[in-house]
């Protein structure tokens, strides 16, 4: 055999072993492929490949003509969350005679509440209305209501900015409701509550009646409030009067100037959730009081939801004012406008 004839055995061998390395199946890989790339760069053919069938396979059936899909409309976006309403609120800071850091009050010791009425843009209102006898009304509820507190200030500690300094001492630990209310000069009276919790033992909260209206408290003080019989209705008036006696002879009240009231109430929701005033009427005619003893303490109470309501009820005794506390209890709803005006 010649040389040029074992090259081209040679050659043949090579060429055949390729074929078969070039034919023999490979395990598939995973590709990302881009297909507006691979469009843009193969345009498609005019004929497309027939698919190809094993021999031995049967006949595939021809494939059915597309039907075009109904066409679904677009998803309209989202639309944009409403910003809240702004509305009149408060500026608090709590903190202690030694310091003016911020600081939640301790049990029995000298408090301050630093509050500012502010505008529904943040700003202090540059005077307030007086309503209650006061510029600012402060009551002071523990969560439970076994104690609360009624505070009033006509003159501000600073009226250019409506921000007045409240001097207290909270009797009890534990949780308490803050809740200010201000007449604003554009509008109705305001009311913000606030959550604070009172550092130092608490008792456990005690389950008040639905109807309590007798309070003994300290120095032989006792109190008891006249109210209607029978379930209280939401929304309608309730004529309400006390008797105050200390060692079962009646206490002199002090009235607010001439012609003014001698006891205020205040009728704050157990829920927490608002606030309803009531002063005792100016010369209430004898036939018109609730009981022997109660002149001049008479009022009417209108309670606006449904629940128990802690009515806290203050006058001056001489030089001490001095606080009262019974419970009431109103069922029904209240209209969706809320209850009518009183009368």
């Amino acid at each position: 055999m010649t040389r040029h004839a074992i090259q081209l055995l040679i050659g043949v061998a090579l060429g055949a072993l390729a074929f078969s390395c070039s034919k023999a199946p490979q395990a598939p890989q995973p590709k990302t492929v881009d297909l507006d790339k691979q469009q843009a760069a193969k345009p498609a053919p005019a004929t497309p490949p027939a698919p190809v069938t094993p021999a031995d396979a049967p006949a595939a059936a021809a494939p059915a003509a597309a039907t075009p899909a109904a066409a679904t409309p677009a998803a309209k976006a989202p639309a944009a969350p409403e910003e809240p309403k702004r509305t009149p609120s408060i500026a608090l800071h709590l903190s202690t005679p030694r310091s003016e850091a911020f600081a939640m009050p301790d049990q029995g010791k000298k408090a301050h509440v630093q509050v500012t009425a502010v505008n529904a843009m943040g700003r202090p209102y540059a005077s307030l209305e007086e309503f209650f006898g006061a510029r600012l009304l402060l009551v002071v509820m523990r969560s439970d209501g076994s104690w609360a507190r009624i505070f009033r200030t006509a003159d501000l500690s600073k009226p250019e900015r409506s921000k007045h300094l409240f001097k207290l001492v909270f009797e009890r630990a534990g949780a308490h409701m803050l809740s200010f209310t201000y007449d604003p000069p554009d509008g109705p009276l305001v009311t913000v509550p606030a959550y604070i919790d009172v550092n130092g033992k608490s008792k456990p909260a005690i389950a008040l009646e639905d109807r309590s209206l007798r309070y003994v408290g300290p120095k032989t003080l006792e109190v008891a409030l006249a109210a209607p019989e029978g379930p209280l209705k939401v929304c309608e008036p309730i004529a309400i009067a006390t008797t105050w006696t200390r060692k079962g002879k009646t206490l002199g009240l002090a009235r607010e100037g001439e012609g003014g009231p001698t006891v205020r109430y205040v009728a704050a929701h157990m829920g927490l959730t608002g606030l309803v005033l009531a002063q005792s009427l100016p010369d209430p005619k004898p036939e018109a009081t609730a009981g022997p003893g109660d002149a001049g303490t008479r009022a009417t109470l209108r309670l606006d939801r449904s629940g128990q309501y802690r009515v806290i009820a203050t006058a001056r005794a001489g030089k001490r004012e001095v606080t009262a506390l019974f419970t009431l209890s109103a069922e029904g709803e209240a209209p969706a406008a809320g209850c009518p005006p009183s009368p």
